[in-house]
């Protein structure tokens, strides 16, 4: 909505130019973080038949296991681990997209992992989203057939 908003905001063609490029990068961070954050919480839901159980489970993984990861990657001195969290592997996709350097106030540097790591670990996350649901729902076909 942004992009758009600057390229409908262009006063001249050369601004125009300038502007356009930024459409597509964002239409497509926009997809990977609508299939990143709406896959891997549908596959907890298929985990378990109550709905409370799942949203528990998914904000467990996004808060408490994301908050894990970040921290021992900051203490381990070794970025990539950071990439298991979701959220900063989007992030660190759409700043190498835009071209943005991350920055932090104050005294901590932030380290940012890199951008295959951040790659790897969302095709990581939608792939195995994707198998368990696969499993999930192939399994759930069978169950009552031929018992009588």
């Amino acid at each position: 909505l942004v992009a758009l908003t600057r390229v409908a905001m262009a006063a001249t063609s050369d601004e125009l130019g300038d502007v356009l490029p930024l459409l597509p990068k964002a239409i497509a961070i926009g997809a990977i973080s609508a299939v990143a954050y709406g896959v891997v919480p549908l596959a907890f839901g298929t985990l378990t038949r109550r709905r409370g159980y799942a949203i528990g489970a998914w904000a467990a993984f996004y808060i408490i296991f994301g908050s894990l990861a970040a921290g021992a990657a900051f203490l381990s001195k070794m970025p990539a681990l950071a990439a298991l969290d979701l959220g900063t592997s989007i992030e660190t996709l759409s700043n190498a997209m835009f071209d943005i350097e991350p920055v932090m106030p104050g005294e901590v540097e932030l380290q940012m992992p890199p951008v295959w790591a951040a790659c790897a670990a969302l095709a990581a996350y939608v792939g195995l989203a994707f198998g368990l649901m696969y499993y999930r729902v192939r399994r759930a076909e069978h169950v009552g057939m031929g018992s009588g």
